[in-house]
């Protein structure tokens, strides 16, 4: 893990150059309230609705943090399911592993 935020880290970098080396502005963020409803109804939803299933098939997981969770996108590319400009719920698949503690 780094010390710094996806956005903190996004915004260190160096401005993007047009053709006569003018600074092109980033795409603007998604409103609060797009970004939210991803949250929500993408990851959340399927992250409960996972564990759902793992306890009607008789299992406990135990250990549920952070890395036990993997975001994949439905498109072609992997990086959208985590970028801040995505709030699409549809194309997001929730995945949920490390199951080393997990029991019956």
């Amino acid at each position: 893990y780094t010390s710094q935020t996806p956005q903190q880290r996004w915004a260190s970098l160096p401005p993007a150059k047009g053709l006569f080396g003018n600074p092109i502005p980033p795409a603007p963020l998604p409103s609060w309230e797009a970004r939210a409803k991803y949250i929500v109804n993408g990851i959340f939803q399927q992250a409960v609705m996972a564990i759902a299933d793992l306890h009607e098939a008789g299992f406990v997981h135990r250990s549920i943090g952070r890395s036990s969770l993997l975001l994949a996108s439905t498109t072609n590319n992997p990086q959208d399911a985590s970028s801040v400009y995505t709030t699409t719920p549809s194309t997001l698949t929730v995945k949920l592993t490390d199951f080393g503690f997990a029991g019956r």
